[in-house]
């Protein structure tokens, strides 16, 4: 893993910040209280999110402000990955938000629990070194505060076996021999619980002989009755066959005796058709009779041998059709007529209704001495006037219904005459129609009687065929009576035949039953044996499970233990080694006075030697303790990145003021230390104006009215 970015908002004492990192030594150097740290502790937040008691949500977010975020850009294998993780402020806490992760061009929003989980797979942190309260694997590989550097040293020796344990994966030794003894306990428990199951074992093995005894006896009563029933059905096949040959002949009998019904039936049927017939050509017959005499009656004589004159006559004159049509004119003439008849009787009435007007006009007015209208007086010369005019009126009306009169009169006759016309006409067409009609009905019977005639030549030649068929089914009812006469069986041999069938059939049933019986005993006899197979299978299973479970519990507590335990103290013992060499390493780099030398004891405690005297931490200077940690801290991050080899953060280390009390003399020894961590990526966070001469990158801090900045 390499840093690249790292931008914040609202976090601690920085509003808005990017900072960028490069490759080689880098240096975060501003005063106390600048915000250094600041930065040390958002790249853990990007990393981890926050952890109980060390990153908390109150400790980062910016006061006063609601929402805060951190956004660290890195490379992992390669790979560019971005992280981003939000604060906000609620009513009662700050809550750490949803970000998100983008590795390449993907993308991907998470929640705060999801994004640890994919940077512990990234970073190949072991999960279990991540807990609520801190990031164990981190704080001694990469990232240790300033207050922790030398916690460590002071521990306890059980609290500092245990962290280093958990460091190194060493615990699980520790909790495989709890397992292993945990388990060789549970099979102990179950070798014991499990004694019951086997019992009656041997009674199983006795039952299974004994029922095995009975499967042969019922295999060979089997075999006797499959062979008795196999000769029964042999027996019962021949008379069967016997019977089946007596049985064709009847069925042929029957079917011999079923054709002559049928021909029996068919020639009824011939019969009664050629009967049907003579019937029908004897009702022909008399029809064509009975028509005969209609037409040889006198009228119809008449009618006949006038009948050509007639055709010539009505062609020359008129025919209905005709006729239709001058009564159709007539009848049109009369309605026109009536028409003019009744527009001349209405002009009459309306003549009549003027003269009845002028007559009381004439009389009203005669009397009238004032006017209705305007009330003036009427004179006599205006009277005379009216009366004059009114008179003139009644003389022309009275012409006009005179000239109606006549009009009405001529109508009138033209009316009768056109009547008496019409009714001739009609007359007249009516004798046509009924002569049309004799003469179609003559016509009509003449065809109906070359009709029947020729349906009567027609059947008699039917009755001829059926006559012929008749009698080649009369000769095919013969010659099956002749074969009825020569087929015969003999009722007698069938009966004894089938009697003997019969009991036979009996006893092949009895076989057969008895056969199935012992088969179903067979079969009992075959799921008993399964059963007993299965609960012995079942047991000696169990037998051998329980032997294996003895095995293993000896095994497991006589070896296994004891190898695990070896194996512990050989891999304790060699990451003490390897360990403690580091730590002397560093030690001398780090302090070159021949008196004082360091090592660790057997609970990874540095042991210090000063003077040929052993002393402790306490005793050493501010600049000594400093020196001891720093060379702790390095031995650890150095024997952590070579045993947990899956971890990705092995090319960079940030170290929070290391040369806390360190001498000028010690501050030059900064430099051979950072030559021999030869890191891909080294962060120092000093207010030590001397470290800027010893790295290659330096980012000048500043903090101005609450508000920290980059200069």
């Amino acid at each position: 893993m390499l840093l690249k970015k790292v931008i914040l908002k609202n976090i601690r004492s920085y509003k808005e910040l990017e900072i960028n990192f490069k490759e080689g030594s880098t240096l975060l150097s501003g005063d106390i209280g600048a915000g250094k740290t600041t930065i040390l502790l958002s790249i853990e937040f990007a990393l981890f999110g926050l952890i109980r008691g060390h990153i908390t949500g109150s400790t980062l977010l910016r006061h006063g402000e609601k929402e805060g975020s951190v956004t660290m850009q890195m490379q992992i294998d390669n790979k560019e990955v971005i992280i981003k993780r939000n604060l906000k402020r609620t009513s009662n806490t700050i809550a750490q938000e949803s970000g998100h992760i983008q590795i390449g061009e993907e993308k991907k929003e998470m929640t705060a629990i999801e994004l640890k989980s994919k940077i512990l797979e990234l970073l190949g942190y072991p999960e279990e070194l991540l807990t609520k309260s801190k990031s164990l694997i981190y704080r001694y590989t990469v990232y240790t505060p300033q207050e922790e550097m030398k916690q460590i040293l002071f521990e306890s020796p059980d609290e500092r076996l245990e962290k280093i344990r958990k460091l190194f994966e060493i615990d699980k030794y520790k909790r495989i021999k709890e397992n292993a003894s945990n388990y060789t306990k549970n099979l102990r428990s179950e070798i014991k619980n499990s004694a019951w199951l086997i019992e009656g074992i041997d009674g199983l093995k006795e039952s299974k002989k004994q029922i095995i005894k009975e499967k042969e006896i019922f295999e060979k009563e089997i075999k006797i009755l499959e062979t008795q029933i196999k000769e029964a059905k042999e027996k019962e096949n021949k008379q069967k066959e016997q019977i089946e040959k007596i049985l064709d002949k009847e069925k042929e009998l029957a079917e011999i005796k079923n054709k002559i019904k049928l021909i029996e039936t068919e020639i009824k049927n011939i019969i009664e058709n050629i009967e049907q017939i003579n019937n029908t050509i004897k009702r022909y017959e008399d029809e064509i009779l009975e028509i005969k005499k209609e037409n040889e009656s006198s009228e119809s004589k008449q009618l006949i041998e006038t009948n050509s004159d007639k055709n010539i006559e009505i062609q020359k004159n008129k025919n209905a059709e005709t006729i239709e049509k001058e009564i159709q004119l007539y009848e049109n003439k009369q309605k026109e007529t009536e028409e003019k008849l009744n527009l001349a009787r209405n002009k009459k009435a309306i003549s009549q209704s003027k003269i009845q007007s002028a007559q009381e006009l004439i009389s009203k007015i005669d009397s009238l001495e004032n006017c209705p209208t305007c009330k003036q007086p009427v004179t006599e010369e205006h009277k005379k006037h009216v009366e004059q005019d009114e008179k003139n009126k009644i003389n022309e009306e009275q012409e006009k219904i005179i000239k109606y009169e006549n009009l009405i009169e001529k109508a009138t006759t033209n009316i009768e005459i056109l009547k008496k016309k019409t009714k001739k006409l009609q007359e007249e067409k009516n004798n046509i129609q009924i002569t049309e009609l004799k003469i179609k009905n003559y016509e009509k019977n003449i065809q109906r009687i070359k009709l029947l005639e020729n349906q009567i030549t027609e059947y008699k030649e039917k009755t001829k065929n059926y006559k012929q068929k008749q009698q080649s089914k009369e000769e095919i009812k013969q010659e099956l009576n002749k074969q009825l006469k020569e087929k015969t069986t003999n009722e007698e041999e069938l009966n004894i035949i089938k009697k003997q069938y019969e009991k036979n059939t009996k006893i092949t049933r009895q076989y057969e039953i008895k056969n199935a019986e012992t088969k179903q005993k067979l079969k009992d006899t075959d799921k008993e044996i399964q059963n007993i197979e299965e609960e012995l299978k079942k047991k000696e299973e169990k037998q051998k499970e329980i032997q294996n479970k003895k095995i293993t519990e000896n095994w497991m507590s006589k070896q296994f233990i004891n190898t695990v335990d070896i194996i512990e103290k050989t891999v304790f013992s060699t990451i003490h080694n390897e360990f403690d060499q580091r730590f002397k390493e560093w030690f001398n780099i780090l302090i070159e006075d021949e008196t004082l030398q360091a090592g660790l004891d057997e609970t990874f405690a540095p042991s210090i030697i000063q003077n040929g005297y052993d002393t402790t931490i306490d005793n050493l200077s501010g600049g000594e303790k400093t020196a001891v940690a720093l060379a702790y801290r390095l031995a650890l991050n150095k024997t952590i990145n070579d045993y947990v080899g899956q971890i990705k953060t092995k090319d960079i280390i940030i170290l929070d003021e290391p040369t806390d009390g360190f001498s000028t003399e010690q501050l030059d020894k900064v430099r051979d230390v950072l030559e021999a961590l030869n890191c891909k990526q080294t962060i120092i966070v000093s207010h030590e104006p001397k470290m800027q001469s010893f790295v290659e990158n330096i980012i000048h801090i500043r903090k101005h009215e609450h508000h920290s900045e980059i200069v």
